[in-house]
């Protein structure tokens, strides 16, 4: 995590802001790997009860930057971030000593202890080879606060710096005295500073100045409509890059994501972008090709037209990339006045969960870096607005599972602009049971595994679009989970549009599953949606539980990797429901895939069994490392995938005459047992409705729409069959319409004539076939329903 930040313009002094290469911790009874320092959101320094069991900090710094070359050191100082105080029967009330020390040797982040470097080399005295103090710094660890600075400032600190310079250098930090009293520091991982307050020589501040100098075709005056957003504010200034639009300078921000970041609001209008590079370079990309920018190299510059806000990849070979986040102007700016709006200023704030109630709008001003995470659970009409960033760095825990953004049973929510970041965390955002819901003009950015960008969990009328997910799990993870505790919601009209997807670590770009407690996805569109990096597969469902999905498409993707492209399958898995709920497996009817560019690798579709398929797959317009898919040759299939076509259209669906609902197409609900969609070839949509009914008293419920008040009469189609049970029928929870039962000796399909019905209200018509017992020839209390059919007289 290497990075520089100049502070201030060229002058007689510079400020240069060094994040640290490698930071983390060794302690006398820790391994490496128990330490796990590169994905540790700590590094302690302190000490235990326990005798010969202290903890001690380890940095390194890169100071091979050219802005040192030449420089005049004047002063130093080396600050860390308090992650929150040793509480709870932790460490003991006083003041301790911290003491900061040169290491005589490099080490390795992932493999450092207490008796190697991690370099091959042990270190020639346990905990360490170290010289003399070279600055201290006291703090109680009891009273210390979260977000407080404690800075290691000295001459001799200074001086060591400028005889490091052009190389790295590394640092120890130890309490003064390890007695065995618990004295513990926590401090976040990442976020220190080596702040270097140097006089810059002639060539570096004339080479700045040329970096820093417009390039011809900029306009003299900055153009209107170009507004620079702040980025990280904690992160140091990018020394890799210089950003100039329409004018103006763009601040770069070199963030611990592994990306440099360079953010603006701008108006559907051209302007001229020019990236300045440190070095000089030859090959470079400006990602998505689909965009078509046209970006020509000038000298050690690259430059390109943007007509509209969008979110790109600057690529140089061997060089952190460049994330440019162009986002609208923003418009209706909420007053921080207004008592309906949590207004977050600019500069940090630590404001834990942040939870907002129906009506409400969070506000995240530009420059706004809020600590904290947003959970609302049964709001509407909420809005998450602004340019600010979110940090759910240690409050979305991936231990408790809790979410950077949670919207929880809402309705009517609007998240936009804002940025998302997350070191080691649990899932950046979650939609769960909820409707009607807009995410736009995102960027997120993610390391560690579990930090899935954009996942949904039952919605309706969803769509994610014009964002930028950088992740180290799924970039966009979508399923159902915990049927029992959650619901069945049916999820349908999710839409991802015009999406840019980062993903490393662990998971994969787009993944459909793996649990998938529920009875229904329809109507699910992932389009204009480039996978630039994905760790697993570009596409992916191991599709592990009793969803039957129908309409599931991917239109204009492009996966850059040429490894893994797509990867469907149906199986019990480690997800699959493991709580006795419902042991069923699901199903896909209508998997299209329209204009997918993979760069190679090998595309596989596997079912489970002749009623568990992958149904109705179309490749159309498809390529893979240059060849058109057309041919099952190309695919790696089992038995049961099946209607497998390229390059034509899917058959038109079958039309329900009027007043006919599928049963397995209604929402529904359940109590006391579990229900699933079935693959049944003579039903009249080869499907059926199936509850598994234990004992009298579970029911199962459907909605369907009565068009108007009046006199109505209703028929159900059922299965009845060896397992069936005796049902009452009711009608929005009230009167008893009819007793059913569902046993037959064989499979057999029946008319339910339920006779006249005077229904007062038009709206949602609830029916509900509750369990009152089962046949004496029956094995057991099941329901299989096909289709309600309701006719005005």
């Amino acid at each position: 995590m290497s990075s520089m930040l100049l502070i201030t313009g060229v002058s007689s002094a510079e400020v240069l802001s060094l994040g640290s290469s490698a930071d983390g911790f060794i302690r006398n009874k820790l391994s490496a790997n128990s330490a796990q320092n590169t994905r540790n959101v700590l590094f302690l320094v302190g000490d235990t009860e326990a005798k010969d069991d202290s903890l001690r900090a380890v940095l390194s710094y890169d100071l091979s930057r050219p802005e040192l070359q030449g420089a005049k050191i004047r002063s130093v100082k080396l600050v860390f971030e308090c992650h929150g105080r040793d509480t709870g029967g932790g460490s003991a009330s006083g003041f301790e000593q911290m003491n900061l020390h040169a290491l005589s040797r490099d080490f390795e982040e992932v493999s450092v202890d207490w008796l190697q470097n991690g370099l091959g080399a042990r270190w020639s005295r346990p905990g360490g080879d170290f010289g003399p103090i070279l600055a201290s710094v006291e703090a109680n660890p009891r009273n210390v606060s979260a977000g407080q600075w404690l800075t290691f400032e000295s001459d001799a600190l200074a001086r060591t710096v400028q005889e490091a310079r052009g190389q790295s250098i590394s640092f120890l930090v130890k309490l003064d005295v390890e007695n065995q009293e618990r004295s513990v520091f926590r401090f976040k991982s990442g976020k220190t500073r080596l702040l270097i307050d140097y006089e810059p020589s002639p060539e570096v501040a004339a080479a700045v100045a040329a970096l820093r100098a417009p390039l011809p075709g900029q306009p003299e005056m900055p153009v209107d409509g170009v507004v620079p957003v702040p980025g990280y504010l904690e992160a140091p200034d990018s020394s890799r890059y210089y950003v100039v639009v329409g004018g103006h300078r763009i601040e770069v921000k070199s963030e611990p994501y592994d990306f440099d970041v360079a953010m603006f609001t701008m108006r559907d209008e051209p302007v001229l972008v020019d990236v300045m590079v440190q070095d000089s370079f030859s090959d470079f990309s400006v990602k998505p090709d689909r965009h078509h920018l046209n970006a020509q190299r000038m000298e050690n510059a690259i430059r390109f037209t943007l007509d509209e806000p969008l979110k790109l990849v600057v690529q140089i070979p061997g060089r952190k990339p460049l994330a440019i986040i162009a986002t609208p102007e923003e418009v209706d700016v909420p007053s921080p006045e207004d008592a309906n709006v949590l207004y977050f200023k600019p500069g940090v704030t630590y404001a834990g969960v942040i939870r907002p109630q129906s009506g409400q709008t969070v506000y995240f001003a530009p420059g706004a870096l809020v600590r904290g995470r947003i959970e609302a659970t049964a709001v509407q009409n909420v809005k998450v607005l602004g340019r600010g960033i979110l940090d759910t760095s240690g409050y979305a825990l991936r231990n408790e599972k809790l979410h950077g953004i949670l919207f929880d049973h809402a309705e009517n929510i609007k998240v936009d602009g804002i940025g998302v970041r997350s070191n080691d965390t649990w899932w950046q955002s979650l939609y769960l049971n909820s409707k009607n819901i807009e995410v736009s003009q995102m960027n997120l950015f993610g390391i560690g595994v579990n930090t899935d960008g954009v996942d949904i969990d039952a919605v309706k009328n969803f769509v994610v679009r014009d964002s930028f997910i950088r992740a180290e799990d799924d970039g966009l993870g979508w399923h159902s989970l915990d049927a029992e505790e959650n619901g069945e919601m049916i999820t349908e009209n999710a839409l991802a549009d015009n999406v840019v997807i980062w993903n490393t670590g662990a998971g994969n770009g787009i993944r459909i599953g793996a649990s998938m407690e529920a009875q229904l996805w329809r109507d699910i569109t992932i389009r204009n949606v480039d996978i630039l990096q994905h760790a697993g597969a570009g596409i992916y469902s191991d599709y592990s539980d009793w969803a039957w999905m129908e309409n599931l498409r991917f239109e204009n993707i492009v996966i850059e990797k040429p490894s893994n492209p797509i990867d469907f399958y149906i199986d019990k898995t480690r997800y699959s429901n493991s709580t006795g709920y419902l042991s069923e497996m699901g199903h896909f009817h209508g998997l299209i895939f329209e204009n997918v560019q993979m760069n190679g690798g090998r595309i596989r579709l596997r079912g489970y069994d002749s009623t568990h398929r992958i149904n109705a797959v179309r490749f159309n317009n498809c390529v893979n490392a240059g060849v058109a898919v057309d041919s099952l040759d190309q695919i790696t299939v089992n038995d049961y995938v099946t209607d497998i076509a390229f390059n034509q259209p899917l058959p038109s669906a079958r039309e329900s005459a009027p007043g006919t609902f599928e049963a397995e197409a209604c929402e529904s609900r359940v109590q006391g047992a579990a229900q699933y969609i079935a693959d049944v070839s003579d039903a009249s949509h080869g499907r059926l409705r199936v509850f598994d009914a234990n004992a009298s008293g579970d029911y199962v419920e459907h909605d369907i729409s009565v068009p108007a008040v009046g006199s109505y009469e209703l028929a159900i189609l059922v299965r009845t069959s060896p397992n069936g049970g005796i049902a009452k029928l009711s009608l929005n929870r009230a009167s008893l319409v009819k007793e059913i039962d569902f046993y037959s000796p064989r499979p057999e399909y029946k008319v339910i004539d339920c006779g006249e019905l005077e229904l007062d209200s038009s709206g949602v018509l609830a029916l509900r076939l509750s369990v009152t017992g089962k046949h004496r020839m029956s094995d057991g209390h099941r329901i299989e329903l096909d289709a309600f059919k309701l006719s005005a007289k």
